[in-house]
């Protein structure tokens, strides 16, 4: 078995060594088609007794890869995209670029309510996610679903962004809106067993570093260097992401109830306040 107990963690960049004893480790890598969707997996970590469950647009890829390498092996390398990894030391779903499942049963936004039933060790361990703003997360995930959503008749984002920066925000928000009324991803859902929070601690995307700096004092984690060092950018150049507006430029008052209404469980549990109509400029 595993030393568990000794503080060892694999470096970024070392090569990825597999016991032959215990669960083997399976690579399975799907091909789809069409525009590239990121699965969104979890993470088991038997030696440090934690389950990572990734909620939608919350820096969740480069959190997860941050704690990859207390979920495998001495030696592992952590990739940007992964198919999923079984050993003694933990699980790691997959992470790939195609909205595909493998046949290892994990796959795709997976709740907390499955990972429960295939993980024995669930509930004596520390669950964990991270949670952002609803009102940056929606618009996070405005941006990241626009390639495959334009509205009938609807003018390009970019072209709408080019009016807001000539003084005309109208164009951009009802677009906004458009994409709102086809509803945003449930945490909820992820997150709840029989209407229960399943996760004992959720990191603030609005302090990331801060949290997961306690996140290691708690759980002990070896960690060499600081957690800035440490977290992946592995999305940290894409180009636009310094250059969008404002938030409130995105928000008019029926976005702002298409939000709350859609979002009303995130605002009420992880604590975030809601604006008021009033609020708007």
């Amino acid at each position: 078995m595993p030393n568990f107990f000794k503080k060892e963690v694999p470096k970024m960049g070392d090569t990825l060594t597999y016991r032959r004893s215990g669960f083997a480790v399976c690579f399975f890598l799907l091909l789809g088609f069409g525009r590239a969707r990121t699965i969104t997996p979890m993470l088991i970590s038997h030696p440090y007794r934690f389950v990572f469950i990734k909620t939608v647009k919350t820096a969740g890829t480069s959190v997860e890869a941050f704690l990859e390498p207390y979920c495998c092996p001495p030696g592992h390398q952590v990739e940007h995209w992964t198919p999923t990894l079984i050993s003694d030391y933990g699980v790691v779903g997959q992470r790939w670029p195609q909205n595909d499942r493998d046949n290892l049963g994990y796959y795709n936004h997976m709740p907390a309510a499955e990972i429960r039933q295939r993980c024995p060790q669930f509930d004596d361990y520390t669950r964990l996610t991270v949670v952002r703003d609803p009102y940056d997360r929606a618009i996070s995930y405005f941006h990241f679903s626009h390639p495959t959503f334009t509205p009938p008749g609807g003018m390009p984002l970019d072209q709408a962004i080019a009016l807001l920066k000539q003084g005309d925000r109208h164009v951009l928000q009802e677009r906004f809106v458009a994409f709102l009324r086809h509803g945003l991803p449930d945490e909820q859902a992820l997150l709840c067993i029989d209407g229960r929070l399943a996760v004992q601690r959720w990191i603030r995307f609005e302090a990331l570093h801060q949290g997961l700096e306690q996140l290691v004092r708690d759980l002990d984690l070896p960690l060499e260097g600081s957690v800035a060092d440490a977290l992946p950018g592995f999305k940290r150049n894409r180009q636009g992401r310094q250059d969008r507006p404002a938030i409130d430029d995105y928000l008019s008052a029926e976005a702002l109830e298409l939000i709350h209404q859609q979002c009303g469980w995130s605002f009420d549990t992880f604590n975030y306040q809601r604006r008021c109509v009033s609020s708007l400029a």
